[in-house]
């Protein structure tokens, strides 16, 4: 008795984990899974948003978490093939150091990169309210997959809720832009510009 005692004192949480081990952690949501490339400094899950609707969510489980964590789908692209597509959702933040945002990417026959934008270049960081985010990329006629999610990078927390995929017309530009296209020829080669 005196060592369960001392036991519960000094290791509350580790005998706490050790008998309802699933209550410490979130599950992935139906229909997701973790990004390949995700760090187990962060966690997945789903939890309570304004109006008491569900939200998934991104967080740190760590002051300094390495590398990023997230979730995605990846779906066939058949029903999208030579449409402008539009990946959209609202999005908040709660002290985001780093920075957060969607991501979209369209692979073809070979697993090869035919469109990609992960808001690197606008991401979200500090504490945002809800704010509606998009990208929009376009899925050629030979494009296979198209894999979406949400990434954090950094400590903090990112929610998103009320994600919807639209086809756009051509005058909806890429939000990849320019950024993302291989330049026809080299540029500053003298590194003078």
């Amino acid at each position: 008795m005196r060592l369960a005692t001392c036991l519960v004192r000094r290791f509350p949480i580790l005998l706490i984990s050790l008998v309802c081990p699933l209550s410490l952690y979130a599950e992935v949501p139906d229909g997701w899974h973790i990004s390949n490339e995700a760090s187990a400094d962060f966690e997945v899950g789903v939890t309570k948003g304004t109006n008491d609707s569900s939200v998934g969510y991104v967080r740190s489980v760590v002051d300094e978490p390495s590398g990023h964590g997230g979730f995605m789908q990846k779906i066939s692209a058949a029903d999208y093939r030579g449409v402008r597509l539009r990946y959209s959702g609202a999005v908040k933040t709660l002290d985001v150091e780093a920075w957060a945002g969607l991501w979209m990417r369209v692979d073809g026959p070979a697993g090869e990169r035919l469109g990609f934008d992960n808001m690197s270049e606008r991401p979200i960081s500090n504490s945002t309210d809800w704010g509606r985010y998009e990208i929009v990329l376009d899925v050629p006629k030979h494009a296979e997959a198209i894999a979406f999610g949400v990434l954090l990078v950094g400590a903090g927390e990112v929610q998103i809720d009320n994600l919807r995929f639209d086809g756009v017309g051509e005058d909806t530009a890429e939000s990849a832009g320019e950024e993302s296209e291989i330049p026809s020829k080299p540029s500053n080669l003298s590194f003078e510009e």
